[in-house]
């Protein structure tokens, strides 16, 4: 990398415990990271938890880069539906959920990046990430609502693909760590 490059934000996740000598339960005589998923993965070194953080962090950030994306994708998708949200085709609330999930989203993405390093944010992260793939569903769903109205039946098997693709990315970034 260049000297002179911008920093990106980014996911790094730095929390971890350190071994307790004298504890009773090996799991205890470990580096352990626990993960906001309910997964802790404990490694004997401190070298082996560096590496596993360091593949937590670029997994995480992969699932970030993915979200960002969807969230450009939806919010595409808001803007294009956004004159038959119309309030006086009885959309007023659809619109209004919409944009407050899409201010949601974008206001998640921000605590994700900025409080990463708290000493809980190995566990926010995980909730905040779980938290916008939940207002994910929650557009998708309401874009369906408002295609079913005007009969968009090949739109409307688009968004069930992307409710299935969010549900899918949730599934398995809440597995992540397992297999470490």
């Amino acid at each position: 990398m260049a000297k002179n490059s911008p920093k990106m934000r980014k996911i790094k996740l730095e929390n971890y415990s350190t071994p307790e000598k004298s504890a009773t339960y090996q799991k205890q005589r470990t580096y352990r990271l626990w993960l906001g998923n309910d997964v802790t993965v404990c490694k004997t070194s401190e070298k082996a938890i560096i590496t596993a953080i360091t593949a937590v962090n670029d997994e995480l950030n992969n699932y970030l880069a993915e979200i960002n994306q969807m969230y450009i994708d939806y919010f595409a998708m808001y803007r294009r539906r956004w004159f038959i949200l119309d309030p006086e085709n009885g959309n007023k609330e659809i619109e209004k959920n919409v944009r407050n999930c899409l201010n949601e989203i974008d206001r998640y993405l921000n605590l994700i990046v900025e409080r990463y390093s708290f000493p809980n944010g190995n566990h926010f992260v995980f909730k905040h990430l779980n938290c916008i793939f939940n207002e994910f569903q929650n557009i998708l769903t309401a874009f369906i609502q408002v295609d079913t109205k005007k009969n968009n039946y090949g739109e409307i098997q688009s968004l069930k693909a992307n409710i299935k693709r969010v549900n899918s990315l949730q599934k398995e970034m809440n597995s992540l760590g397992s297999d470490y």
